[in-house]
């Protein structure tokens, strides 16, 4: 405990009782000083003193210049003052010895002296602590015997309900807080609650106080004394009344944001999201107050991180949802992280667009082909990785079908090859180079297959025009080359297309509708 400082005045004609006392160790967080004086000195007011007055050999007392709370008589036992009953009741405690007193009872009696003035000492200062922090707290604060009466209340109390504690002390909560008797049954069934249970309870009570309504949280025990008899309950409340409404505009802001929430502590425990998260993840309705751990990690299957964005993709329903997945700290005033805000954004009409944009930029508008662009795109992903071989073509006798029967019929004609092509090469990557050429690609093929679907390409190609008035005359070039035969670190891309394009010529001027191979003697 904190220390102490005493001051004992020896009222005496000599200094014996000082010398005998001055040779005791002080008790522990303590301090001992000894004035010896022949009158009692005015000492109103102050704080660990005690008056000896030596009575032993003088026949005068005089009581009312006393003003400390310790003042010990020490006096023989034949002293007529024993007997006034006056003088007795002014004194803290006797000191009775005979004429001839020994140190050792001297010792022994101030023994029992220093020890009730610690005592009084701590617990004086122990109150001053107590009240100290109990006024200090902005929250209200309150002491209450088993029926309920209010003994101690702090200065927080007195100003919500705006009486004194001199107003306050011993009454119960109707007369304290202006309210009905239903509300004071309703306080004193809590308080039984509190001391059946023997444990903190924490209680939301809406109370009246200077005529607005306020929402407190309240922290209400038993008072157990040491031999477990309860004598009464204490309680701390703190008004949440803003709190509250800035948890429900919050709320509010919340569920108005276009995407999913949920926030969370730095332990992870979820303590808010909003509509948006229960539409994604209905399953997760009652993550609040629970680990955020468990929903993660479901995540972590379905996640996808590309130029340090992370997707997910999910189902809201029926419908595949893409979520961008974002974690960002939240601080408080000092910088320190208190805790962390998911949110997930919907980006699947984005992507969806995007998509349609980038099928768009590599496809050919007419036979719905890849164009050049998507072309160049899948050989730079594929070439050097895989054996590839390419079929490249070009249709015969083309032009008289837009000089006779006019574009349209064209455009119908390279629509039916790409019809072709597509059954023909069902594992092929297949373009429109522009105009009447076009390019198959195949991954991993034995050349001899491709040379057998290629054959068979033209053949159908030929058979298929022939059913038609404006298609007839109309067949198919091809030029083949595989890089199995070839060395793709030597070989640029724009390599074996060459290639592939002089393979096609070679088979034109052949007499067309036939295909010329890469390394081969035709």
């Amino acid at each position: 405990m904190y220390r102490h400082s005493f001051l004992f005045k020896i009222i005496s004609d000599d200094n014996r009782i000082e010398n005998v006392l001055g040779d005791i160790t002080p008790l522990e967080d303590c301090d001992y000083t000894f004035e010896t004086i022949n009158t009692v000195t005015s000492d109103t007011g102050k704080p660990d003193l005690a008056y000896i007055y030596d009575c032993v050999g003088k026949s005068e007392f005089n009581g009312q210049n006393i003003s400390c709370e310790e003042c010990v008589l020490l006096i023989d036992n034949e002293n007529p003052l024993l007997k006034d009953k006056a003088t007795v009741s002014l004194v803290s405690d006797l000191w009775i010895v005979s004429e001839g007193y020994d140190d050792e009872f001297l010792q022994i009696y101030f023994g029992r002296l220093a020890n009730r003035m610690k005592n009084d000492a701590d617990a004086r200062k122990y109150e001053i602590c107590f009240n100290t922090i109990l006024n200090s707290v902005p929250d209200i604060a309150w002491f209450k015997d088993t029926a309920g009466a209010h003994l101690i209340v702090n200065d927080s109390f007195c100003d919500m309900v705006g009486k004194t504690k001199e107003q306050i002390y011993k009454k119960g909560h109707c007369y304290i807080w202006d309210a009905s008797v239903e509300d004071e049954e309703i306080c004193l069934k809590s308080d039984a609650i509190i001391m059946k249970s023997r444990q903190t309870n924490t209680f939301e009570e809406n109370i009246k106080a200077k005529n607005e309504i306020r929402l407190l949280k309240s922290y209400k025990s038993a008072l157990i004394d040491t031999d477990g008899e309860i004598f009464g309950t204490c309680g701390i409340a703190h008004d949440v009344t803003e709190l509250k409404n800035v948890s429900t505009e919050l709320d509010i802001i919340l569920d108005s944001m276009p995407y999913a929430v949920l926030v969370e502590s730095v332990q992870n425990i979820v303590f808010n999201k909003n509509k948006k998260f229960d539409e994604y993840f209905p399953v997760y309705d009652n993550i609040i107050g629970k680990s955020s751990d468990g929903w993660k990690k479901s995540l972590s299957k379905k996640l996808l991180v590309e130029d340090e964005i992370k997707e997910i993709v999910t189902l809201s329903g029926d419908d595949e949802r893409v979520l961008v997945f974002n974690e960002e700290p939240i601080m408080d005033g000092s910088d320190r992280t208190i805790g962390k805000m998911v949110t997930l954004t919907d980006i699947t009409l984005e992507r969806s667009i995007s998509r349609k944009n980038e099928y768009r930029a590599n496809t050919d508008f007419l036979t719905k082909l890849s164009n050049r662009r998507g072309l160049m795109n899948f050989l730079d992903e594929v070439y050097g990785q895989k054996n590839v071989t390419l079929v490249m073509l070009d249709l015969d006798n083309f032009k008289h079908v837009n000089d006779t029967y006019g574009h349209e019929a064209g455009d119908n004609a390279l629509v039916k090859t790409a019809q072709i092509l597509n059954e023909c090469f069902p594992e092929g990557f297949i373009s429109r180079l522009g105009g009447d050429e076009f390019l198959v690609i195949l991954c991993d093929k034995e050349e001899s297959q491709v040379i057998r679907a290629t054959k068979h390409l033209l053949y159908t190609m030929r058979d298929e025009y022939e059913k038609r008035k404006e298609f007839k005359g109309i067949t198919a070039s091809a030029g083949i080359v595989s890089t199995v035969k070839l060395d793709t670190k030597e070989k640029k891309i724009s390599d074996i297309l060459q290639m592939a394009d002089e393979m096609l010529y070679k088979a034109k001027n052949n007499g067309k509708n036939c295909c010329f191979v890469y390394g081969e003697v035709n």
